[in-house]
């Protein structure tokens, strides 16, 4: 019954003045005790600091005097009620003197719930989040309660894992894109190229599926290399027509000894925060790409001054990367994809294919005593087997599950994007064996073979001085604020109309390079403590800049 509007009705016994609600033939709450069961829950849950409460369906409200009593002060409570009958009552019975501490949301529109979780997230207070069941009213539609509580979840473990990265690395992602910036104007961006490669392409990571990939198929696709698959497909004379860049640490440069004979052939794709002296070493034109690696106002700024033309999500695996790309550079969705080498997972003793750097470092470095399997990778601390799509068991570890799950969530819907790898996780698109790779191959109308090299690369002069424009003003804000650091309402650089601290704030505020490093980094604050660690990286980015002219 569509129409079926919830009652209140009085519940029995010792509580027949305490209104309950009859809603599709079920009582949301005990019509003997309606207080009962969420007094109890309440009374059972623990309640740590800094932690989102979540009230699903709170209806009519009851238990929530107990609970904000219980709660500690620094936690949030939002509640959900996805009907708009329930949530028309819920409304109108939450207590007055709660309205400005508790926030009521619907699911009408599930876009603006994720929008105000994330923002609430991103401050950086909470670290957790607890559900409470204020009634009977989340068995109405539980699997709407689950999905939205687990995206909170989800949500919040995202925030903090991203924390911990741009702790780790936020430093040398800033560094590499000012190092990057000086030689972008030598090239172009991905965006210049989109809708390019008529012919099917191969994505070719650095799994052992890439050891069981016929050479023939490779010889009929616009083959896009991982980095560390480049050198073991040069090696079985493979040619490679491109190789992504993702990586910004030192430890990548291994992937390309090795492979200077034959960089003239291969186009570079290159992120803006990858390693500069990987570009640099690349005696060939490079194709710039921007991930968005943090919600920052510099990243943002360089997008509107033109110097980056668009962001790609923060994929945080070269081999997603690699995919992404190659779903812009093809002409038309009806150009066939095919992936081998992105594996998530690994066999016992084996972790990648035969002639990626790491199989020739267990080469290189084994003995009589030390063996070339990799048996340490497999039973390592956090290493978990997993099934792959023969239904054999492999390893994994948390990170590698996690891109495979990103990798599913995100490509799942592509069109002509198949699987061709024999080993590793199943990434939720078709797999296909090499025999029906080469039947969508020969059906697929013959095309020039479109080559991304003879692209004409000029000079970019307009790009080049937007470039020496951003190192200008961010040299000239960085001054600024070292001198009102060092020399504060004396300082030459004062303005006299807004206080020394919104001075301060207005200047770092679009810097956050400066700062989202730090563990506390995910707001800026103008605390004494936080403000000379900015006063010592200023000097750091300022050593950056000054190279860049």
């Amino acid at each position: 019954m569509q129409n079926e509007k919830p009652l209140l009705v009085n519940a029995s016994g010792d509580f027949s003045d305490v209104k309950i609600i009859q809603y599709k033939n079920k009582f949301l709450y005990s019509k003997y005790n309606p207080f009962r069961t969420i007094k109890t829950l309440i009374q059972n849950t623990v309640f740590l600091d800094n932690s989102l409460i979540v009230i699903c369906s709170p209806c009519l409200w009851y238990g929530l005097k107990e609970l904000m009593n219980k709660i500690p002060s620094s936690c949030k409570v939002i509640a959900i009620q996805d009907d708009n009958e329930l949530h028309c009552i819920a409304s109108e019975w939450l207590p007055i003197e709660y309205n400005s501490q508790i926030t009521l949301c619907g699911t009408q529109n599930i876009l603006e719930l994720d929008d105000y979780i994330r923002q609430l997230v991103q401050t950086g207070r909470y670290k957790r989040a607890v559900r409470v069941d204020f009634c009977a009213g989340t068995q109405l539609n539980s699997h709407i309660y689950n999905a939205i509580f687990s995206g909170i979840q989800e949500i919040i473990t995202s925030f903090w894992m991203n924390r911990i990265t741009l702790v780790k690395m936020g430093r040398l992602f800033s560094k590499n894109i000012f190092q990057n910036l000086r030689i972008m104007e030598n090239g172009v961006q991905l965006s210049d190229v989109r809708n390019t490669i008529a012919k099917p392409i191969l994505v070719c990571g650095a799994g052992e599926s890439l050891d069981k990939t016929p050479k023939n198929i490779f010889e009929q696709c616009f083959v896009i290399a991982a980095d560390a698959a480049l050198i073991a497909l040069l090696r079985r004379h493979i040619h490679v027509d491109a190789v992504v860049s993702l990586e910004s640490q030192y430890v990548i440069q291994k992937a390309y000894i090795g492979t200077q004979e034959f960089q003239d052939n291969i186009i570079l794709f290159a992120d803006i925060a990858s390693r500069p002296s990987v570009v640099r070493s690349i005696n060939n034109k490079t194709i710039w790409f921007a991930s968005e690696y943090t919600k920052a106002i510099f990243l943002s700024n360089l997008q509107k001054s033109g110097i980056i033309k668009e962001f790609i999500p923060p994929l945080g695996s070269v081999g997603l990367a690699a995919t992404l790309i190659a779903t812009k550079l093809r002409k038309t969705s009806e150009v066939p994809i095919f992936i081998t080498g992105l594996d998530f997972s690994y066999s016992i003793g084996q972790t990648h294919a035969k002639g990626t750097p790491a199989h020739s470092i267990g080469l290189s470095s084994s003995k009589k005593m030390i063996p070339i399997e990799n048996y340490h990778a497999s039973f390592a601390e956090g290493a978990f087997p997993v099934k792959n799509k023969s239904n054999h068991l492999m390893m994994s570890t948390k990170s590698m599950k996690a891109y495979a799950d990103t990798f599913a969530s995100t490509f799942y819907s592509v069109m002509n994007l198949f699987d061709l790898g024999k080993s590793g996780i199943s990434l939720n698109i078709p797999f296909i064996d090499e025999i029906t790779a080469e039947e969508i191959i020969t059906e697929f109308p013959n095309a020039e073979d479109n080559n991304i090299s003879s692209i004409n690369y000029p000079s970019q002069i307009d790009k080049k001085e937007k470039i020496k424009q951003f190192y200008r003003q961010e040299q000239e804000a960085l001054l600024t604020i070292k001198d009102l650091l060092i020399d504060g309402e004396e300082s030459k650089k004062r303005e006299k109309n807004i206080s020394l601290e919104e001075q301060i704030k207005k200047l770092l505020e679009p810097r956050e390079y400066l700062y989202l490093h730090f563990p506390d980094g995910y707001a800026l604050s103008t605390e004494l403590s936080f403000l000379k660690r900015i006063r010592a990286e200023i000097d750091f980015f300022l050593k950056q800049i000054k190279t860049g002219f």
